[in-house]
């Protein structure tokens, strides 16, 4: 993966006294329920700048990003979680990923997305009807687990509660914030997941519920070089927040170039051959994860070939 430039230059001078991007995760009501906190105003900069993306398409994609970095919180060794949306709006859909590193990834389909009258959409119309599909799998047993649920809101933070709440039986709440300055910047991002565990009470999932609204943008909270501890504490002290531990997170993908050559090595013969006689060179080979794009000049290119044809 090769991150590109920032082009924000607000957010990157004050970077040195800004809280750097982090998962904290905690407990409420006395145990009864789990909750994740995440900062991340550096991820969806770099996520913004790697994918050269417009506002509407920040917003969209950067909310599903802090949204499986929250859902990555609880990973074990190898453990990867998917959220997946495929719509007929002009969204079209998206894929992100995120590991048990709190590594994540992913992209939209359409980028940029081609809205007929942006200023007059709400952020439902560009999804429109669909499924959101939520993947648990482990890398070692490559066995994944997939539940999915029809689209009913168009707004990640309010579907996947829906599927937490319909699919596996346990109330949960998403708060997803990305802020802009007045010049369309992103001045920082945050998220934010609470889940009632079995057992939970009526009268402390009220409270809960009540709270959860009359909270600040965590986008701004995180602006502002407030931090993850200060938010907990303050903003839901009500809830008896026990912390337990915190972890990095960031935009991060594991491609390489190296990874690519191996990949064009292994192309059939068929389509060697149709490169060459096309001269179709530089080969192009683009990441959609993370927006990198990799490229192999004509020289580089015969040396695979003929490197594989040797080892066959």
């Amino acid at each position: 993966m090769v991150k590109r430039k920032i082009e924000n230059p607000d957010f990157l001078e004050n970077s040195g006294n800004r809280e750097q991007d982090k998962l904290t995760s905690f407990l409420l009501g006395g145990g009864k329920m789990r909750a994740v906190l995440c900062n991340g105003s550096l991820m969806i900069n770099q996520m913004r700048a790697n994918h050269q993306l417009q506002i509407a398409e920040t917003l969209i994609l950067g909310r599903n990003y802090l949204a499986a970095s929250l859902l990555s919180a609880n990973l074990k060794e190898e453990d990867v979680i998917k959220i997946q949306v495929s719509c007929s709006g002009p969204l079209g859909g998206l894929n992100v990923e995120a590991d048990h590193n709190h590594n994540v990834r992913g992209y939209l389909f359409n980028n940029p997305i081609n809205a007929p009258d942006p200023g007059s959409m709400a952020l439902s119309d560009y999804f429109g009807a669909g499924v959101l599909s939520f993947t648990r799998l482990n890398r070692m047993t490559n066995k994944p687990f997939t539940g999915q649920i029809e689209i009913q809101y168009g707004n990640t933070a309010r579907d996947l509660a829906y599927y937490f709440t319909a699919s596996e039986q346990l109330a949960t709440a998403f708060k997803l914030d990305v802020s802009f300055s007045d010049d369309g910047n992103v001045k920082g991002a945050g998220g934010l997941l609470i889940q009632a565990l079995p057992g939970t009470d009526d009268e402390l999932l009220l409270e809960a519920e009540k709270t959860i609204l009359d909270l600040p943008s965590l986008g701004q909270w995180f602006a502002d070089d407030k931090t993850s501890e200060s938010f907990i504490s303050e903003r839901l002290a009500s809830l008896e927040p026990q912390i337990l531990a915190s972890s990095d997170t960031e935009f991060f993908c594991p491609c390489s170039k190296e990874r690519i050559r191996v990949h064009i090595s292994a192309l059939p013969d068929t389509d060697k051959q149709d490169i060459i006689s096309k001269n179709d060179f530089p080969i192009k080979s683009l990441c959609h994860n993370c927006g990198t794009s990799y490229l192999f000049s004509r020289e580089e290119s015969m040396e695979l070939f003929i490197k594989e044809k040797k080892l066959q």
